[in-house]
């Protein structure tokens, strides 16, 4: 956040991967366990962050729209 402007959007695809977000961890391939651990806890930071304002867009693979407030 520190290299976004206040107002400055941040916006990170794929966020639902497949669904391997919300599988159990033994369930997910592999290859893509480091992208799935990735993305949940860039989300968990950025839900936990006050001067962040998130949307997420269920559409297609998922999307995050998150705006700096302060």
């Amino acid at each position: 956040m520190k290299l976004v402007r206040i107002g400055g959007l941040l916006i990170y695809d794929n966020t639902l991967f497949g669904g391997a977000v919300i599988a159990l961890e033994a369930e997910v391939e592999d290859c893509k366990q480091h992208f799935t651990r990735g993305t949940i806890e860039f989300t968990k930071a950025v839900v936990a962050n006050d001067c962040a304002e998130l949307c997420h867009v269920p559409s297609s693979d998922g999307v995050i729209i998150c705006k700096r407030l302060c």
